[in-house]
């Protein structure tokens, strides 16, 4: 979104940058707040092949970070958890994955949707 400042009062003490920055970025928020604005961020639909053997730790993770969790099937020692969750979330989680599950999970994500950042989260961005 980008906003353009077409006028303003000048007063020769008190009309500097920063006060026009200042009363923008005011402006802005009040014009945020009056019109109800939500904040959404992509949701990624994943795949995560386990070992049986770590399916509690990861699907306490994953809960952790805002998961939902829709399929859960086993086929012969690995488990195949599918579901949503945040971009946010799960940015590097590859990583997070293989130290969990001792090297032998896995991690597929496509994106899905977009859906409203949850209260705290919105909080983060506010001017």
């Amino acid at each position: 979104m980008r906003v353009t400042v077409l006028a303003a009062a000048y007063h020769p003490q008190e009309s500097t940058a920063p006060a026009y920055h200042a009363s923008s970025a005011t402006a802005f928020q009040l014009a945020l707040d009056k019109a109800g604005v939500v904040i959404l961020e992509p949701v990624m639909r994943f795949e995560i092949q386990v070992p049986d053997l770590y399916y509690g730790t990861v699907s306490m993770d994953l809960d952790r970070r805002r998961a939902s969790i829709e399929d859960v099937t086993l086929e012969q020692d690995l488990r195949l958890i599918r579901g949503r969750v945040p971009l946010s979330e799960v940015f590097g989680y590859s990583g997070t994955l293989r130290s969990l599950s001792q090297g032998r999970g896995s991690i597929s994500l496509e994106p899905h949707s977009y859906s409203p950042v949850p209260p705290g989260v919105a909080e983060r961005f506010r001017l």
